[in-house]
């Protein structure tokens, strides 16, 4: 992922709202400094280059009056390459004997350096090999110098991302299956969102909470987001808004659309599906044959008042041919969890709808008037970090009669 550490934010403040110092992708300049990255980067995992050696040479290729932008990109390059330490050695335990026998051929009184070396007998390769900087470049994920430039833009946004407290993306809908896609990776990056899909081919709106609006997790929910972003751009229509507060400084709003000039970094991540998912729907095959995994990503369930939801999962019954939703709630999902258990109670829901919760929430103590009724209910069941198989197709079942 291209999240950047925050000291490489780059942007400035004008009336409130973040304008990113993004670069441009036809800029010789740029584009020559981008390219030289390129060059020692490959360079670095063609010859095995250590990692200080290429820090170095990295290091060396900057220079310009843009310091921020150039260690940026230079930090961006680091995330695109592979190091390994070298060999199979156990460094520590090498060093360890090694200087256990210096110490007891210094104590024994040989004073010849010579006679020191041959009963010491050092090894040949270096014995601090597993020291970050001798790891060896093993690989290098290639980018062409415009492309570089880029996926440099799209990780400051991403990086911002990380400090939103709320963000609210508007796509149109001229494309249904990007707009799946999209929705599927809402889900599979387990963000807390609001949908609004009035239909006639007007455009969808998805609010979702940021990072600092989560009481726990947050970091990896800021990382979640930032990936989900990169499936935004790959809509055909976008805009997205959001209110932000990075380190050492003031709120600032943040307001892109597909006019920013940004690009799909990726297609490989609209093909991705958690392993955690997959790993589900596969055992779910295996074990349960009365219920097939059916839709992906599930179809939306549209509410009467408006919502509307996106389960995680969709079965349907080879028996009765009826189709149930399953949707999860992990620990950072509480806020929206009081409002599901009253559209539950209020029997908005329906009688095909399941709801899976996380058993960190049952402490949350504003959440506790909510399970008063819970454990009698057929369509609730709790899980630890992710639903086993037997327990979903037991409710299933038991809805299907």
């Amino acid at each position: 992922m291209a999240v950047l550490s925050r000291e490489f934010l780059n942007f400035r403040r004008v009336d409130g709202v973040a304008k990113f110092r993004f670069a441009a992708p036809d800029d010789p300049a740029q584009l020559a400094f981008a390219g030289a990255l390129d060059a020692v980067a490959s360079q670095a995992a063609g010859l095995g280059m250590s990692r200080g050696e290429t820090d170095a040479m990295l290091a060396a290729a900057a220079g310009g009056n843009n310091a921020k932008f150039e260690a940026g990109m230079i930090a961006l390059i680091g995330k695109r390459l592979d190091f390994v330490t070298p060999g199979d050695l156990d460094y520590p335990a090498m060093r360890a004997a090694l200087f256990a026998r210096s110490s007891a051929i210094l104590k024994s009184g040989v004073t010849d350096p010579e006679d020191y070396r041959a009963l010491a007998a050092p090894p040949e390769c270096d014995i601090y090999g597993d020291l970050p900087d001798n790891e060896r470049c093993t690989g290098y994920r290639r980018l062409a110098p415009a492309a570089l430039l880029n996926l440099y833009n799209v990780s400051l946004v991403q990086t911002m991302l990380c400090f939103a407290e709320k963000i609210t993306v508007k796509t149109a809908t001229g494309n249904p299956a990007k707009l799946r896609n999209l929705f599927k990776h809402l889900k599979f990056c387990r963000l807390l969102a609001e949908i609004d899909d009035p239909g006639s081919g007007k455009p969808v709106t998805i609010a979702v909470s940021g990072p600092l609006a989560m009481f726990s997790e947050n970091r990896k929910y800021a990382l979640q987001l930032a990936a989900f972003f990169t499936e935004v751009l790959n809509q055909e229509k976008w805009s997205l808004t959001g209110l932000a507060r990075p380190p050492a400084g003031s709120e600032v709003k943040i307001s892109l659309s597909w006019k920013s000039g940004l690009l799909p970094v990726s297609r490989r991540y609209s093909s991705y599906i958690p392993e955690e998912f997959a790993m589900f729907v596969r055992l779910f095959r295996e074990k349960s044959p009365g219920f097939a995994p059916v839709g992906e990503p599930p179809r939306p369930i549209r509410l009467k008042g408006g919502e509307t939801l996106i389960p995680d999962f969709e079965f349907i019954s080879t028996a009765t041919g009826r189709r149930f939703a399953v949707e999860l709630f992990h620990r950072h999902h509480a806020a929206a969890l009081s409002g599901r258990l009253k559209q539950l109670a209020d029997g908005e829901l329906g009688n095909a709808y399941l709801i899976g919760i996380d058993r960190f929430l049952v402490k949350n103590n504003n959440l506790s008037p909510f399970f008063t009724d819970i454990p009698s209910s057929p369509l609730v069941f709790f899980f630890s970090g992710f639903p086993g198989v037997d327990r979903v197709a037991k409710r299933l079942a038991a809805l299907d009669k």
